[in-house]
Protein backbone atom coordinates (compact mmCIF):
# COMPACT_ATOMS: atom_id res chain seq x y z
CA UNK A 1 0.00 0.00 0.00
CA UNK A 2 3.18 2.25 -0.96
CA UNK A 3 0.98 3.78 -3.35
CA UNK A 4 -2.07 5.33 -1.14
CA UNK A 5 0.48 8.00 0.09
CA UNK A 6 -0.24 9.40 -3.42
CA UNK A 7 -4.23 10.31 -3.51
CA UNK A 8 -3.76 13.55 -5.72
CA UNK A 9 -4.27 12.96 -9.85
CA UNK A 10 -5.11 14.87 -12.89
CA UNK A 11 -8.51 13.89 -11.76
CA UNK A 12 -10.03 15.57 -8.38
CA UNK A 13 -12.80 13.21 -8.39
CA UNK A 14 -10.51 10.22 -8.53
CA UNK A 15 -9.26 11.65 -5.61
CA UNK A 16 -12.38 12.80 -3.66
CA UNK A 17 -13.78 8.92 -4.16
CA UNK A 18 -9.92 7.43 -2.86
CA UNK A 19 -10.43 9.40 0.47
CA UNK A 20 -14.46 8.24 0.78
CA UNK A 21 -13.36 4.43 -0.28
CA UNK A 22 -9.95 4.69 1.90
CA UNK A 23 -12.36 6.02 5.12
CA UNK A 24 -14.62 3.52 4.41
CA UNK A 25 -12.33 0.85 4.65
CA UNK A 26 -10.74 1.94 7.54
CA UNK A 27 -13.91 2.10 9.23
CA UNK A 28 -14.95 -1.50 8.22
CA UNK A 29 -11.01 -2.95 9.47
Amino acid sequence: MGNVVRPYTSEPGFSTDFFKVRDFLIRVW
